[in-house]
């Protein structure tokens, strides 16, 4: 089986946009999610009864937007397989409104054992890696993350609604946490047109995070520690929005 293309149109609604009007990066990022297992589905890379044993769990993404996404306009998102290289796999995303690349994302994946929290090999549990055909896309690579000098701003605990069904804090609300940690101020005239992420370590119900912020001129860093370690890091351009 090949890497086929997965798309879906939609609406951007109220309810998925902020008071800026703008498309909220993390319900984006849970309707990518959900495309990326349809896709898999598609192309043997997901089977139905892996779900509560085994799961596809993002490690790191670059995400570059043109422009932001506004509420009303109609978002057309794609997804294929990009590759592998030893426990890693690739996957991007293009995004289009009325036939224009408005953005894209580059994803590596990893699969895991749900119960053990190891990670597996897809051949290991009947998975055919597919034959991925070379196609290019708005996003071609990982982008290593900034250098910034940090500071702990803040403590939150995670709690019931942070949590997914890998029993692990879920990514789109790493980036709700984000959101609420940038500057407002910065945020009514710019936006986060181009943002890497790594996850390094899954973060457990009930952990106490501390967030740490830094920024440099148009670009900015997050940090999310527990007992001093990093789980999760972001790193970013801020971009004027334009009338």
């Amino acid at each position: 089986m090949k890497n086929s293309e997965t798309f879906e149109r939609y609406e951007i609604e109220y309810q998925n946009a902020d008071y800026y009007g703008e498309y909220k990066y993390a319900d984006l990022l849970s309707k990518l999610s959900n495309l990326a297992t349809k896709n898999a589905m598609e192309i043997g890379l997901w089977k139905e009864s892996f779900n509560g044993k085994y799961g596809w769990v993002l490690v790191k993404q670059t995400v570059k937007l043109k422009r932001p996404l506004l509420v009303g306009e109609e978002l057309i998102v794609s997804t294929r397989a990009k590759g592998e290289r030893k426990i890693q796999y690739f996957r991007t995303y293009d995004l289009k409104i009325n036939d224009e690349v408005v953005g894209g994302i580059y994803s590596i994946w990893t699969l895991i054992d749900i119960e053990k929290r190891r990670i597996v090999r897809p051949q290991k549990v009947g998975i055919t890696i597919p034959e991925c055909e070379e196609y290019s896309s708005f996003v071609e690579k990982y982008e290593p993350l900034l250098d910034i000098e940090t500071q702990k701003v803040q403590t939150r605990e995670v709690m019931y609604s942070d949590i997914d069904l890998n029993k692990h804090m879920n990514n789109a609300r790493y980036l709700e946490w984000v959101m609420d940690l940038l500057p407002q101020n910065v945020l009514e005239k710019y936006f986060i047109g181009e943002m890497t992420m790594h996850y390094q370590k899954e973060i457990a119900p009930e952990s106490i995070v501390d967030l740490y912020y830094g920024q440099e001129d148009d670009h900015f860093k997050i940090e999310f520690k527990i007992a001093e370690q990093i789980h999760f890091v972001i790193s970013g351009r801020f971009k004027e929005k334009k009338e």
